[in-house]
């Protein structure tokens, strides 16, 4: 059930933010925003929220800079732009940026899995996009070579997530949530009346009939 999101992790909706065709989010791009402190990638949602409208920019124009396909030309173009952008402008553009981020680093749910032999359950604690690196490294060599220049700083995060995720729970380590699971997670349709809602709780001469009806019918079907 999660083909469509393997199929678009090895290759994400291509997008432009103010006016800057962007390149496969890949590894890389994540290293190198984290290292800078991108309060894009390393705030929250709210904690960004209190940034000055300048720091906001910033935050956007190094980020455009890391993962955007930018010319000497097209640098001076986006400072630009960005200089004459006004705040509903900019407002659509970090969020532009925060869909391709999430686009592009799409990874499979995966299901919590029950206590086995007294043993608690146990996230991994070593960096994520280090065991990514050595995985894609040891797993992937060709795809590194054949698709993406050689680096694997440049295979797409997405893609790495989705091909990690899958191996351990070939693996028996993990589980990814099937199509059971994510249906009983999916809330209910609106107008849709709670468990128990449409039940009716009979008491006094009321549950004396339906009792003696129930009675009856059934008396009659062994006749």
């Amino acid at each position: 059930m999660h083909e469509s999101d393997f199929c678009n992790s090895f290759n994400p909706p291509r997008c432009k933010i103010l006016g800057v065709a962007m390149e496969v989010y890949a590894i890389g791009h994540e290293l190198a925003l984290i290292g800078q402190g991108n309060p894009l990638v390393t705030y929250n949602a709210a904690s960004f929220e209190e940034l000055s409208e300048q720091g906001k920019f910033l935050a956007l124009g190094l980020a455009l800079e890391v993962c955007g396909k930018l010319s000497e030309f097209s640098k001076w173009l986006l400072a630009v732009r960005m200089h004459r952008s006004d705040c509903g402008e900019l407002v659509k553009a970090i969020k532009g940026f925060r869909d391709y981020r999430a686009a592009g680093s799409l990874d499979l749910p995966v299901a919590r899995k029950p206590r086995q032999q007294g043993v608690t359950f146990h996230y991994c604690g070593a960096p994520e996009l280090a065991r990514l690196l050595n995985y894609v490294c040891e797993k992937h060599p060709l795809l590194i070579q054949s698709h993406f220049g050689g680096s694997p700083l440049n295979f797409p995060l997405g893609l790495a997530q989705i091909l990690h995720t899958t191996s351990l729970e070939s693996a028996g380590d993990i589980w990814v949530k099937n199509h059971q699971d994510m249906e009983r997670e999916r809330p209910p349709r609106e107008g849709t009346p709670p468990p128990g809602a449409n039940e009716r709780i009979l008491t006094g001469n009321d549950a004396d009939e339906a009792y003696a009806e129930i009675v009856a019918s059934a008396n009659k079907g062994t006749n």
